[in-house]
């Protein structure tokens, strides 16, 4: 369940964040809004036992994994709490699309 979710704009770039009951998923505070559309962004997820991961988020990826059943199934047993990453992922892809007129495809 989504907690929390906020998205900033400054004059570097922009900083991310999406806190569920399970995870929280953070940017770095300096990704500049100028990356080409698709471009991997450095996520954190820290989960409740303070297990804390970086993932280069290739965007379009994980905003896709979920209609993918065989690239979902591989990457789920080496991340955990895919799902939420997987929303979080399609929330930052809509964010960067609504505010910064990134074109993609769903």
């Amino acid at each position: 369940m989504l907690l929390r979710k906020e998205f900033t704009v400054h004059e570097n770039g922009f900083y991310f964040l999406y806190v569920t009951d399970s995870i929280r998923v953070e940017t770095p505070h300096h990704i500049p809004t100028s990356l080409p559309y698709g471009w991997e962004y450095e996520i954190t997820v820290e989960d409740k036992l303070y297990y804390i991961k970086s993932i280069r988020m290739p965007i379009l990826k994980y905003s896709k994994l979920d209609s993918d059943e065989a690239a979902y199934f591989q990457e789920s047993t080496v991340t955990n709490h895919l799902d939420d990453i997987i929303s979080a992922s399609k929330e930052l892809l809509h964010t960067l699309e609504k505010e910064f007129n990134y074109v993609g495809t769903h």
